[in-house]
């Protein structure tokens, strides 16, 4: 599979602030976020293949134009630099704009809500660029859902993604509210994971999981009130704080630890979240409204049913991928239903997971999207960015 243009490798630049701890573990910044964890594997993936990746991330200290494993890291500005209510103007924009600059691509890419869809779609403007927005939650085409914290944010993200070449959506549900509620048009691209799935052995699976932020939206107490009607069943709650709820975590801390058949770890990196869900059966999800989770990526990958409020394009019902619950009565219902099964349909969960999340596949939707980029309007120039 080719990625050039011009006899040279097509050139990615992804712009995501915080990934930098996710690309580089070990920094000292504890949270990864799920829209990190799909830009490195997806960068990985595209590198193996031959395309030049970059990242833009914040200015932590770390040299600038840094290698990691194959992939370029370009730095912009310290978060907390400059003066508050001043620091939008200086020095984020002027060191967003430099990053970008510096990074070269033919492509720029970002994924989520906020002001840098604004940004990067005027930088390719100005400079005969592609940019590719990315939903990484159903409240990225659903304004009503839409929390950012200025008008001006707002202004800029509704800006930007129309004039986005190409708007990536996660199920074809969000690409028909982004119709609806926009008017634009996106190709649905599933969300991608490092490796293809194999059956997790039913000897290995013990408890019930639970993996997210802790934030309102994703409701925790449901999982620890699940966990107290079933006395006789492990659970598992994995999480960290999200930004500025350290408060509301700490208060469900303490509810869950005084439920004795429910382990709290709270953060977990990565690599450690992942060996929990080797010894997993089922993974829980309660929050009012998703993207398309990791954490089923990571259930399905091992073969493990996904019990959910959420079901991205009915699949998990449809398919047999795990059951859906409306409500949290229907959700203790359902899992003591579950429990009742002698075993899971690991099969069709594997099958379905290496035919629409595995590596070779979504490349192949990533090639198709940057060949239609290439075939329409002017094309990608080469000279010096300005």
């Amino acid at each position: 599979m080719a990625f050039s243009i011009e006899g040279r490798p097509l050139r990615v630049c992804f712009i995501a602030p915080a990934i930098y701890s996710t690309l580089s573990p070990g920094t000292g910044v504890a949270l990864t976020g799920g829209a990190e964890v799909q830009q490195k594997i997806l960068g990985e993936a595209l590198a193996a293949r031959g395309v030049e990746v970059s990242y833009v991330t914040h200015d932590l200290g770390q040299p600038d134009g840094q290698r990691i494993g194959g992939l370029t890291v370009f730095k912009s500005y310290r978060e907390d630099a400059g003066i508050a209510g001043l620091r939008f103007f200086y020095p984020r924009v002027p060191g967003l704009w430099s990053a970008l600059k510096r990074a070269g691509a033919d492509i720029y890419y970002v994924r989520g809500a906020g002001y840098l869809p604004g940004l990067v779609s005027l930088f390719c403007r100005r400079n005969g660029r592609r940019f590719i927005f990315a939903c990484a939650s159903d409240a990225n085409v659903d304004l009503k859902l839409l929390r950012l914290p200025t008008i001006r944010d707002r202004w800029l993200y509704v800006h930007g993604i129309r004039r986005a070449d190409a708007i990536i959506v996660q199920s074809h549900q969000q690409a028909a509210a982004l119709m609806n509620n926009l008017g634009l048009q996106g190709r649905v691209i599933r969300n991608i994971w490092h490796s293809a799935a194999s059956a997790l052995p039913e000897s290995r699976r013990r408890y019930i999981l639970w993996v997210a932020m802790f934030r309102e939206l994703k409701q925790p107490e449901h999982f620890i009130r699940l966990a107290r009607a079933f006395p006789d069943q492990e659970f598992v709650m994995i999480g960290g704080p999200y930004r500025g709820t350290v408060s509301y975590y700490q208060q469900v801390q303490r509810q869950a630890q005084a439920v004795p058949n429910l382990r709290f770890l709270g953060y977990r990196r990565m690599e450690e979240t992942e060996q929990y869900f080797d010894q997993a059966r089922l993974l829980v999800n309660t929050s009012r409204y998703e993207g398309f989770p990791n954490t089923f990526l990571q259930a399905w990958a091992r073969s493990l049913p996904v019990l959910s409020y959420v079901d991205p394009d009915g699949l998990i019902d449809r398919l047999g991928l795990g059951a859906v619950a409306g409500n949290e009565e229907q959700l203790h219902r359902v899992l003591g239903r579950l429990l009742q099964q002698e075993q899971f349909r690991a099969g069709d969960i594997v099958g379905y997971f290496n035919r629409h999340h595995a590596p070779a596949a979504i490349v192949s939707g990533y090639q198709q999207v940057f060949e239609s980029l290439r075939a329409t309007g002017p094309p990608v120039l080469t000279e010096p960015l300005s």
